[in-house]
């Protein structure tokens, strides 16, 4: 009798410990499916958040600059039928400036305008002498840039337009320089030029980078004569030489901020 009691008593502890075991399992199994569905929920909403298609942004940046005018094969120009041989150097300098861009993004792509100005000095030399020609530039820049996302450092490239705006052109001659007609100071032009280049943006989190930019502003002149870089007054009084910038080779560094994507 008691022996058969014991093992009742023995079947039933076994059978309510394996009941307290099974359902001690299924309750960690419900508490581990309830973690994972709960981060597979915010890693749903981090990758929501972070591949919202657009995405605004300002940029401050300053930069150095270069400012070149190539020296044409003949220095002729055709004037009322007659061909005249000029005094021109070709020119070339630094300078610098600074300005700010405002841009969209998608994506791995970004299109953005800016406003810079940009104070430019360049020397030419005849027979010796110099020459210098500087003037204060304003640029209006639209470009489109490629970048290859998630990374910490992203290279990326970039091309446009850049209409540019030149005032307050001068020209020093040398002291004694004198030539028939004579030679007046620069008219300021506005032209279009193209840009392109490449960069590499610094992140420093999601939302600030320091963008460095190498870029080319190009103007093409025409450089068989002087007909794209000399300009005669109308009453002939004189003759005076273009302001445009034939290259602006542009160094920037900045500091970018992403605005909240929408």
């Amino acid at each position: 009798m008691n022996t058969r009691f014991l093992r009742c008593l023995l079947s039933t502890h076994c059978l309510l410990s394996c009941v307290v075991i099974t359902l001690l399992f299924a309750s960690l199994a419900q508490a581990e499916v309830t973690n994972t569905a709960k981060n597979t929920d915010e890693a749903k909403s981090e990758q929501a958040e972070s591949i919202k298609p657009f995405k605004a942004y300002f940029t401050a940046n300053g930069f150095v600059n270069g400012s070149f005018i190539s020296e044409p094969k003949s220095k002729t120009l055709s004037r009322n039928g007659q061909i005249l041989i000029l005094p021109y150097p070709g020119f070339g300098g630094v300078g610098g400036g600074g300005g700010f861009n405002i841009g969209i993004a998608w994506k791995a792509l970004s299109l953005d305008v800016g406003l810079d100005w940009s104070i430019d000095s360049a020397e030419g030399r005849i027979d010796g002498q110099t020459f210098t020609l500087s003037q204060t530039t304003r640029h209006i820049p639209v470009t489109l840039r490629a970048e290859i996302p998630n990374l910490m450092v992203r290279p990326s490239l970039l091309v446009g337009f850049d209409w540019v705006s030149s005032s307050e052109a001068k020209l020093e001659q040398p002291v004694g320089f004198a030539f028939t007609p004579p030679l007046l100071d620069p008219a300021s032009q506005d032209y279009t030029a193209w840009m392109f280049g490449f960069g590499f943006d610094f992140m420093l989190n999601e939302q600030l980078r320091i963008p460095l930019r190498i870029l080319a502003v190009y103007a093409p002149l025409d450089r068989t004569d002087l007909s794209e870089r000399v300009e005669f007054e109308a009453d002939g009084s004189g003759f005076r030489f273009n302001s445009q910038w034939e290259w602006q080779p542009r160094v920037s560094l900045g500091l970018r901020y992403d605005f909240t994507s929408f």
